[in-house]
């Protein structure tokens, strides 16, 4: 039996996901979390495909395709967390300082506003 390639909807699914994602506006540190987590997704998928032949072929006792399918299991795991690493170690600290800078970008502003205005006390302040 040969095997034939076939479209696969989820996967399809998976990579419109992700090139979505590009059309998001995000920061680049928060792309590169975003598009990580894409990544992901598509190696739990695979991991779940190649997991479920590999089951079948072993109740088949297709031991040589139980093998290899070990194999492609074992490089998708290693990816999945080579990704994972890649995400804890160094991409989501990098957008979470990415945002604290924002924020403090966002906070300037209403500091300076403030600052100008003196002591003024506030109509809040007037009432009490």
């Amino acid at each position: 039996m040969r095997s034939r390639g076939k479209s696969c909807e989820a996967v399809r699914g998976l990579v419109e996901d992700a090139q979505d994602l590009a059309d998001k506006g995000f920061s680049p540190e928060l792309l590169d979390v975003a598009l990580i987590a894409a990544a992901q997704k598509m190696e739990h998928f695979e991991i779940a495909a190649y997991g479920s032949v590999r089951a079948h072929a072993e109740a088949l006792g297709l031991d040589k395709a139980v093998k290899l399918l070990d194999e492609t299991l074992e490089e998708e795991k290693a990816m999945d967390e080579r990704l994972n690493k890649i995400a804890l170690d160094e991409v989501n600290e990098r957008a979470l300082e990415a945002e604290e800078e924002q924020d403090d970008d966002q906070k300037r502003p209403a500091r300076a506003e403030r600052a100008a205005a003196g002591n003024k006390p506030s109509s809040r302040a007037k009432q009490e």
